[in-house]
């Protein structure tokens, strides 16, 4: 599922400022699997904070624990987070997805091609940042069943 935190989203005013946010509504099938939400990385990083809620809208748990997947020859740069809603009673029925603008404050140093290459090889090289990234309030997501 592709979706985009934007401008035109309700914007809630949070203990860290205003928030863009998104509320998504599983569906039975999708409650108890594992999901993976992947914000693809470009001149710009956007990786909003993710709650998990029950039927009766009480907080679950609060998600925060991004790893950046350095790009490949099969795919871009891209922050992964991973939603273990199997593991979860009661199961979650709502993903809120929101940005603060906290984040505008953070950076991630986008890591080179080549040093994983080298590492695959035995070679022993500290990974170079090519690109400082900022991080953005908006942007666009993907949600997929964990592999």
């Amino acid at each position: 599922m592709l979706f985009t935190l934007s401008s035109d989203d309700v914007i809630l005013e949070l203990s860290s400022g205003r928030s863009f946010v998104k509320l998504i509504q599983l569906t039975p099938q999708i409650r108890r699997q594992d999901l993976t939400l992947t914000s693809l990385v470009s001149q710009t990083v956007f990786a909003p904070q993710v709650q998990l809620y029950s039927e009766d809208f009480l907080l679950i748990d609060s998600l925060t624990a991004y790893r950046y997947r350095p790009f490949s020859y099969q795919e871009p740069d891209r922050l992964e987070i991973t939603l273990p809603l199997s593991q979860y009673s009661p199961p979650v029925h709502y993903i809120l997805v929101y940005t603060s603008q906290s984040e505008m404050d953070d950076y991630t140093p986008l890591l080179d091609i080549e040093s994983k290459y080298d590492r695959n090889l035995g070679l022993d090289i500290m990974p170079r940042p090519w690109f400082i990234a900022p991080h953005a309030p908006i942007g666009t997501l993907i949600l997929n069943r964990a592999k």
